[in-house]
C-alpha cells in the first residue's frame, strides 16, 4: 500500500499545506520515501507536491522580508 495517499495535489495547489512542509523537512528517518507500494504516478505526484510546497513556502518567506518594517 502506498504511504502517499494522504497527500493531495489539488489541496496543495489551492493553498500552502504546512503539514506537507513539516513532513518533508523534519526528521529524514521518517521522510515519506518511495516504497514498494508506490507507482510511477505516485512518484510523479510526490515530486510535484514537493515542488509546489517549497515554492509556496519560499514565496511566503520572500514576501515577509519584502514587507517587513525596519526598527
Amino acid at each position: 500500500m502506498c504511504p502517499h495517499k494522504k497527500y493531495n495535489i489539488e489541496d496543495c495547489k489551492k493553498k500552502f499545506q504546512l503539514k506537507y512542509l513539516e513532513d518533508f523537512c523534519r526528521d529524514l528517518e521518517i521522510f515519506p520515501d518511495i516504497e514498494k507500494g508506490c507507482t510511477e504516478d505516485c512518484k510523479n505526484k510526490m515530486g510535484e507536491i514537493v515542488k509546489i510546497t517549497l515554492e509556496k513556502y519560499s514565496n511566503i518567506v520572500d514576501n515577509y522580508f519584502k514587507d517587513a518594517k525596519l526598527g
